[in-house]
């Protein structure tokens, strides 16, 4: 009866791990004790095996709780690295445009007392504009290493 109390008690246990471990200790303490009348015993047997499988199927639903939540945070990653990546097309996008507009602006004429200023600042906004892609390139394959990463984990689940 001390052994069916204590199988009992770990069945409302939290920490699963501690339990389903001291659990099989029980089992073997169950199997070292000499058995008692047959009434008795198939009473106990049944007590003690009912708490074992309650801890154990709690810790099971535990488990694919954990699973279930853990999936989800994948997901979720993905998710947030899928708008990210979405993001940094965009902002490439609208880089390029803006090189674009820097490459097509219309060369001062060397009439324009300020045509080396104009020039010179053509030629900054070409370069800037440059080096904003590049930027975001790189930025963008960051983001794609990452994603394929995070699918890779989630399609662990």
């Amino acid at each position: 009866q001390r052994l069916v109390s204590q199988m009992e008690s770990l069945a409302h246990s939290s920490d699963f791990r501690a339990a389903k471990d001291q659990a099989r200790v029980l089992d073997t303490q169950w199997r070292s004790t000499g058995p008692c009348a047959k009434a008795d015993n198939d009473h106990l047997w049944q007590q003690y095996k009912s708490a074992k499988d309650r801890l154990f199927e709690a810790a099971k639903r535990a488990g694919e709780q954990r699973r279930d939540e853990a999936r989800q945070r994948a997901q979720d990653r993905v998710w947030r690295l899928e708008e990210q990546l979405r993001n940094v097309e965009a902002a490439i996008y609208r880089a390029n445009e803006s090189y674009s507009r820097a490459l097509s602006a219309r060369s001062p004429s060397m009439r324009n007392p300020n045509w080396m200023a104009i020039s010179n600042n053509q030629l900054a906004r070409q370069s800037a504009a440059r080096e904003k892609i590049a930027s975001l390139g790189q930025r963008k394959s960051e983001v794609i290493q990452k994603l394929m990463e995070a699918r890779s984990r989630l399609n662990q689940f």
